[in-house]
């Protein structure tokens, strides 16, 4: 059990970094998968908080690296997602949980056909505000504002989201996406585990012994665990982003993302 613990933190740490997404889409499978019992609230919250620390590790890692968001671009798109997330919070106490995971399958494929068959934006590029048209503002608010209500209904902190829209919507640069995808999923995590945090309820797990640091539905062992193996190798991610094509990792990210759909998707059967 240990051991699946530390090879979940390892992988979230490469693939948070090179993608600039909090790991969710590892993270959430591998619970479910891990611990089959553990009630969706735990999942979701859990993997919420250890998204939040695990952006909070990368921001110091892109900040050492020269990278900075573009935060005139990026805080009025995470204000309107915060108000998705206020929604969300709501709905997965509604949902029963295999609607909840046949959901998390259906956004990860569309958004898996959205990225690969498009054509990444120029790398070498200088990114202006000017070049967003009004048209393009508007449906990007749209889209942060689902994507807000989906991350905390799945627990994937909304990065997959995020991605396909900065790419085919605002044809932002691949190399300046981590970092800014980065930031926008930190501020969604850290409200959405705060509202999970506060929402008066506890699901006990001690079917694996660590309802010791249960605080309300967060795990705070598993958050604690799986963000402490992934620190090892976040560094790791930067780096292999930054050899990378765009195209390259654009297809990569598509892929791992219809990978993980699938087999999320077989398990609701």
């Amino acid at each position: 059990m240990l051991v699946l613990i530390m090879f979940t933190g390892f992988l979230v740490g490469i693939v948070s970094t090179y993608f600039g997404i909090g790991g969710g889409v590892i993270i959430v499978p591998a619970l479910y998968t891990i611990f089959p019992s553990l009630a969706p609230e735990t999942v979701i919250s859990t993997s919420l908080g250890v998204i939040t620390l695990n952006n909070l590790i990368n921001m110091f890692a892109y900040h050492k690296k020269g990278l900075v968001a573009h935060y005139k671009l990026i805080i009025p798109l995470t204000l309107v997602m915060l108000i998705g997330v206020f929604l969300g919070i709501k709905i997965t106490f509604l949902l029963p949980a295999t609607d909840l995971k046949r959901l998390f399958s259906l956004v990860l494929v569309i958004s898996a056909f959205f990225t690969f068959f498009r054509s990444a934006p120029r790398s070498d590029r200088t990114y202006q505000l000017n070049d967003i048209s009004y048209k393009q503002w508007i449906l990007a608010l749209i889209c942060f504002f689902i994507a807000g209500i989906i991350s905390t209904t799945t627990g994937i902190g909304g990065g997959v989201l995020v991605i396909p829209i900065f790419i085919h919507l605002l044809r932002l640069p691949y190399r300046l996406i981590p970092v800014n995808t980065n930031f926008v999923v930190l501020i969604g995590v850290l409200v959405g585990g705060f509202l999970y945090l506060f929402n008066g309820n506890t699901y006990p797990t001690t079917e694996f012994g660590f309802q010791v640091l249960q605080l309300g539905p967060i795990n705070l062992n598993l958050v604690l665990l799986i963000s402490f193996f992934a620190f090892f190798t976040s560094y790791l991610g930067i780096r292999l982003s930054q050899k990378s094509s765009s195209n390259l990792s654009k297809r990569i990210f598509a892929i791992m993302l219809l990978v993980v759909a699938v087999c999320f998707f077989v398990s609701t059967i």
